[in-house]
């Protein structure tokens, strides 16, 4: 899994965490102290970039749950972009489509985030 923490270029105030490969229990390890890193040095938001995910299994999105959760207890408001269809359809069925704010551009979750 490779991370990747950047400012948006909607809003350079918002950071962009770009997510590629599997999130799954043998990347979460890695993962969760880089997305906990990327919630501190993001007061004003944080979207995470879904688009290069192609694997998400229930680790995943309890990690990502988990992450949202502290987001929000911290503050930082969190947005998710670009899921594959695949992804987007395991949100839905988890019932997490409405938990999360997933957005299909940067532009748009910068406004959903209040950026």
């Amino acid at each position: 899994m490779n991370c990747e923490l950047t400012a948006s270029k909607i809003n350079p105030q918002v950071n962009l965490m770009a997510l590629s490969g599997r999130l799954a229990v043998e990347t979460e390890a890695q993962v969760r102290p880089l997305l906990v890193q990327a919630i501190q040095k993001s007061p004003h938001g944080l979207i995470i970039d879904l688009k290069a995910v192609n694997f998400v299994t229930s680790a995943g999105l309890r990690l990502l749950l988990e992450v949202y959760k502290s987001a929000a207890s911290s503050g930082t408001r969190i947005a998710m972009i670009r899921p594959q269809p695949e992804i987007y359809k395991l949100f839905k069925l988890a019932s997490l489509d409405t938990t999360f704010s997933v957005h299909e551009t940067e532009d748009e979750a910068v406004k959903a985030i209040g950026g």
